[in-house]
Parts: C-alpha cells; sequence; structure tokens
C-alpha cells in the first residue's frame, strides 16, 4: 500500500476517534444567558476536519499532479485513493 494512501486511512482514522470521543465525551450544546457552551471535544472535532477537508483538497500525484481523491466539485467525481495514479498509472 502506497504511503498516501496509508496516511489518507490514519488520518480517516484519527477523524472517527476524534468524532467517538466527542459523542462518548462531549456535553450536550446549551443556550445560557444568549451563548453557546460546547465541548473541547466539538472545537479538536472541528479543527482536524478542517484540516482533513484542507489535505483532501491538496492530495496529488507527485509525477503529473492529477488529484487523487478530489476531481470534481460534486461528491460522485470524489474516489478513494489507490496504490496508482489513475492519469498516468504510476505509484503513489
Amino acid at each position: 500500500m502506497a504511503r498516501i494512501v496509508k496516511g489518507f486511512y490514519i488520518r480517516l482514522a484519527v477523524m472517527v476517534f476524534l468524532w467517538l470521543m466527542h459523542v462518548i465525551f462531549g456535553s450536550d450544546t446549551s443556550f445560557d444567558d444568549g451563548l453557546e457552551k460546547v465541548s473541547i471535544t466539538y472545537w479538536a472535532g472541528i479543527g482536524y476536519f478542517a484540516y482533513f477537508c484542507f489535505y483532501l483538497m491538496r492530495l496529488k500525484c507527485n509525477s503529473c499532479g492529477e488529484p487523487v481523491i478530489y476531481k470534481t466539485v460534486y461528491f460522485y467525481g470524489w474516489r478513494l485513493p489507490k496504490s496508482h495514479c489513475s492519469k498516468c498509472g504510476k505509484e503513489l
């Protein structure tokens, strides 16, 4: 399995872990005097999700520059990473 593919699945596992931590340990949101109180697990998950989205958009083939996952704006055009580039066929 290519390094890029392993990195993607490790980052995905971290995101799922942060989500589970929020579900298990996060407090419910409540409105008290007009201020919203949200647990730290929520902000950790949101911050990591923003990083993960940025990572997905910048993941490209090393030789030809073809995007690996984010190929179009529409979700049906996205693909899970494979060990070879879909355009040039070289290993990632």
